[in-house]
């Protein structure tokens, strides 16, 4: 039976959310500086240690910041006639998508690009 569970996101792209402001993280999961993810069981912003831990939220939760801090769009689609995933990103009159096979790999994809649009 598979088990369905939230996506963390990446070390890359905590890396960029952290840079952008992300100060949030889900069920504990932070990554230390060489991107191992570790589950501090951390209840509170205030038990992280911010200078070295990266907050690992959830790709979910980070796509709902994105939307209501930043005001930018981000949706993951399927696409019958190529039988694959894409992200499209909106910002003002920003707009952009890339395919691909698998959805979380396209939300992924989707994220660390919206948050280059952070400035």
């Amino acid at each position: 039976m598979n088990i369905m569970k939230n996506e963390i996101i990446s070390f890359e792209t905590a890396k960029l959310a952290k840079e952008k402001g992300v100060n949030f993280t889900s069920d504990g999961k932070v990554y230390n500086d060489i991107g191992l993810l570790c589950d501090n069981g951390f209840h509170n912003l205030d038990e992280i240690d911010i200078e070295y831990d990266i907050p690992a939220p959830t790709q979910s939760l980070l796509q709902r910041w994105l939307r209501e801090v930043h005001n930018i769009f981000l949706t993951v689609e399927y696409s019958l006639s190529n039988d694959n995933w894409f992200y499209y990103l909106y910002k003002q009159e920003f707009n952009k998508y890339i395919h691909f096979k698998i959805y979380e790999k396209a939300l992924e994809a989707g994220l660390l690009e919206a948050l280059k649009l952070i400035k």
